[in-house]
């Protein structure tokens, strides 16, 4: 797994063999006097981005991206197929987003809002594998580690 450095946020990417990448963008909180987790910053992934082939996805606690060009709303249940590709899209409102790559590989992605008045004050996202058979047995880093 490769960490690199970009305006004080970290940038993790997993490769894996079928040509699938998945980026993503660390957010965090720096500690403060009142914060329980001591002199550690406490963080959170931030962003998300998946690219399969010639689609991608870009997904924040605020806005989902298709393809660059696409803006899908956080509010609206809805399916949807990628033109030309064998990506499928299931969205539960306000809540997840599931992509489907194939028959045999689904990453789902959990939104997660914080209240105004939390100490942390960092909207975040759950990055979790809920269809695996596709994944290549040399998949490493986080993704890796979840198979």
């Amino acid at each position: 797994m490769n960490y690199h450095i970009v305006r004080n946020r970290f940038h993790i990417r997993d490769l894996i063999l079928t040509g699938t990448i998945v980026n993503g963008v660390i957010a965090g909180k720096s500690p403060s006097g009142g914060d329980r987790g001591g002199a550690n910053p406490r963080t959170y992934l931030g962003e998300i981005v998946v690219i399969h082939g010639s689609f991608s996805i870009h997904v924040s606690p605020h806005k989902i991206l298709v393809n660059n060009v696409t803006e899908l709303k956080w509010k609206k249940s809805q399916v949807r197929d990628v033109k030309n590709s064998d990506v499928i899209l299931e969205i539960e409102a306000r809540k997840r987003i599931d992509v489907h790559l194939g028959d045999n590989i689904v990453f789902s992605i959990l939104r997660h809002l914080v209240r105004p008045n939390h100490p942390f004050k960092v909207d975040f996202l759950g990055f979790y594998i809920k269809e695996a058979s596709g994944l290549s047995n040399y998949t490493h880093g986080l993704i890796g580690k979840s198979t």
